[in-house]
């Protein structure tokens, strides 16, 4: 602590960059239909000089880029002109929010002002559309959907698209003196690169702050709007039929507080998770949200340990959400009624707030509160973060259960051209309850150091490579060594979309009172340079403990083997087949203790932006030592279609079926319809 105290008072005296000044003309109305085609009026402020933030931070993008922006009382636009070389651009007819690989152009809008979170709109040039949230101190939540108008165009010479955002899709600041922060990008796959206007250096710790200053509009329309989400479907299982009904509504108070109700919403997920080996872990596996009630503004209740995992809620019959914002302060609050399948039925809470002061700063709030049968299950905890100049950061966290343990976290980061590091402490103690948290372990005192040094050659086919240090040691709270790790990955990014990684790791783990000293190889590379096809692959081996030994016998080490695979084919541009193949083997010299194997092939076809068709074979097989390990071997296979029209994220119609094998064979045919209304 004296050492992160130390480096907090050195980098206090330094300064912050300023961030440049746009005029955004206002249009006194739409303009004309053509301009989706032929680009906005002379009026509009027109944008060239876009410069590279990867891979080479500062040069001129390597294409011409000019971008036209305007705005009216209802809407603000945008039309892009990218020059490319023939053949050379990537885009594909794909699922909305699936622009992986793609060429893309990004629209940024820092509507509050506040330098710490913006909305982001990319479109590829097929017009496909990916949008999300970016935060200064969290993850970017590409959960977040809204309804805006976008297309594209190839041509001879590159490709246009065009953009149109509603003010009443957005939350905003406005007034006359309210201001908006303003960034677009454009990213070529083929090199990699990233170009932006105004430039966003890398160099520099913060991103959103980099962003353009431009007068905000006024508003346009009434200060509140309203949002209606009926859906209904059908389910036909081996336990039976059930037809079910419900309503998600959304109450928008002035674009600076939302209301959000659903009764008796269908949580269940259309998008499938991503394959997981599940055997032999001594922690559970993270899924990510995909329901979409709490996959919106879920950034409002991040904090740097998950206080919030919104997956241990299981079957609600009904929730309430509230989040908004004023001047500097944000808040958001939670409500659900949890009918559980298994177990008791559960109430749950959970409240968070913020203020920033300006961009430098925040200090924030949260609590979660789990009710079953009574009894109350509270979590409540402080937290606050600085940025001290355009290199260093700090984040710190406390957090308190109604069981009177409490956890804490602390981090500094640096990041500059070439080099970046962060270095941390965590602690959870040895009974902390999280009941609503993804905190898969306790009792524990951690400390990380990750430091790394890029080397950016001016000319060739390598863009970067360089070495990193990751160092960590775990101790329980009474201050005994459990765990220690140092790894020295090497990395090396090539043009094309060409990565390796290289790495050695020397560590010591002591699990239910046997430590086992452990040497680890691994060697990661992917390979995305063609257009139609892309591979990775990875291999590690190394020792790991055997977690879940039979009864009466101690756990035990053994060699550990894994492959991971993965490919992409894309016979048209409307057209994508992905396969992907896991193994893990884990033997000593005389048996094998267990070994499992997963596979999945999935093919896509995109009809147009609306209509969609996704099929998924999805294999499991695992074998076990039955007198070395307490589970027996299984065979999983899932077989899943699914037909998608969707018109925008809330209109949309799915008819699926999907039959598993395991853990008892069933075969699920469904369908739901959800229709807007605002």
């Amino acid at each position: 602590m004296r050492t992160l105290l130390g480096l907090i008072l050195f980098a206090m005296p330094f300064c912050l960059r300023g961030a440049p000044s746009l005029v955004i003309p206002q249009l006194s109305q739409a303009p004309p239909a053509q301009w989706k085609t032929q680009g906005l009026p002379a009026v509009a402020l027109s944008l060239r000089d876009f410069r590279q933030r990867e891979p080479r931070d500062g040069q001129p993008g390597t294409d011409a880029t000019e971008a036209q922006i305007a705005r009216d009382a209802k809407a603000v636009y945008v039309f892009v002109r990218a020059a490319a070389k023939a053949g050379t651009v990537r885009a594909n007819m794909s699922p909305r929010d699936q622009l992986g690989g793609d060429d893309a152009i990004g629209l940024y809008l820092d509507t509050l002002h506040d330098r710490q979170r913006a909305y982001v709109f990319f479109v590829n040039p097929m017009g496909v559309q990916l949008d999300g949230i970016v935060s200064e101190r969290q993850e970017d939540d590409y959960s977040f959907d809204a309804v805006w108008e976008s297309g594209g165009r190839l041509t001879a010479n590159g490709y246009e698209v065009w953009l149109r955002i509603p003010l009443q899709s957005i939350r905003y600041a406005s007034g006359e003196t309210a201001q908006w922060g303003v960034a677009l990008t454009r990213y070529t796959a083929a090199r990699n690169e990233v170009a932006t206007y105004p430039y966003l250096s890398r160099g520099l710790q913060g991103f959103i702050p980099q962003f353009a200053t431009a007068a905000a509009p006024g508003r346009g329309g009434s200060l509140h709007s309203y949002r209606f989400i009926p859906y209904v479907s059908y389910r036909h299982d081996r336990q039976g039929q059930e037809t079910r009904g419900g309503l998600d509504a959304q109450w928008n108070i002035g674009n600076r507080i939302s209301i959000d109700g659903t009764f008796r919403p269908d949580f269940s997920q259309v998008e499938a998770d991503a394959p997981q080996l599940s055997r032999n872990r001594r922690f559970e596996n993270f899924y990510p949200e995909r329901r979409p009630f709490f996959m919106e503004h879920a950034d409002f209740f991040n904090t740097a340990e998950t206080a919030f995992f919104s997956r241990r809620v299981q079957s609600p019959e009904a929730g309430v959400r509230m989040t908004g914002s004023a001047g500097g302060f944000k808040f958001g609050w939670l409500g659900v009624d949890d009918r559980r399948e298994e177990g008791p039925n559960a109430h749950l809470s959970v409240g968070r707030a913020r203020y920033d002061f300006g961009q430098k700063a925040s200090v924030g709030a949260v609590y979660t509160d789990l009710r079953e049968q009574g009894v109350s299950r509270m979590m409540s905890g402080v937290d606050g973060s600085v940025r001290l100049n355009d290199q260093w950061s700090a984040t710190g966290q406390w957090l308190h259960s109604n069981n009177a343990n409490s956890a804490a976290y602390a981090e500094m980061r640096y990041q500059g051209r070439s080099v970046h590091s962060a270095t941390s402490y965590r602690y959870r103690g040895r009974e902390f309850d999280a009941a609503l948290g993804y905190m898969p372990r306790v009792n524990l005192q951690q400390t990380q150091q990750v430091s790394g040094y890029r080397f950016r050659p001016a000319t060739g086919p390598l863009l970067a490579w360089g070495p990193d240090v990751e160092a960590e040691t775990i101790r329980d709270t009474a201050g005994t060594l459990t765990d220690w790790s140092v790894a020295v990955p090497l990395l090396f990014e090539f043009r094309g979309q060409r990565e390796l990684r290289v790495s050695r790791e020397e560590s010591l783990e002591v699990y239910r009172g046997v430590a086992l000293r452990k040497h680890r190889m691994s060697t990661t590379y992917s390979d995305d340079h063609w257009r139609s096809f892309g591979w990775g692959a990875a291999y590690n081996r190394g020792d790991e403990f055997n977690y879940y030994p039979v009864a009466g016998r101690r756990p035990e080490g053994g060699q550990l083997v894994s492959w991971t695979g993965r490919a992409t084919v894309r016979p048209s541009r409307s057209m994508r087949v992905d396969g992907a193949w896991i193994e893990r083997r884990l033997a000593d010299q005389a048996t094998q203790i267990y070994a499992e194997r997963l596979w999945r092939i999935q093919l896509t076809r995109q009809f147009s932006k609306a209509l969609s068709v996704r099929v998924i074979l999805d294999g499991n097989h695992a074998t076990a030592n039955p007198m070395r390990v307490d589970w027996e071997g299984s065979n999983r296979l899932l077989k899943d279609v699914l037909v998608r029209y969707q018109l925008n994220p809330w209109t949309a119609a799915y008819v699926g079926y999907s039959e598993y094998s395991f853990p008892r064979r069933d075969r699920i045919f469904y369908c739901k319809l959800s229709y807007l209304i605002h």
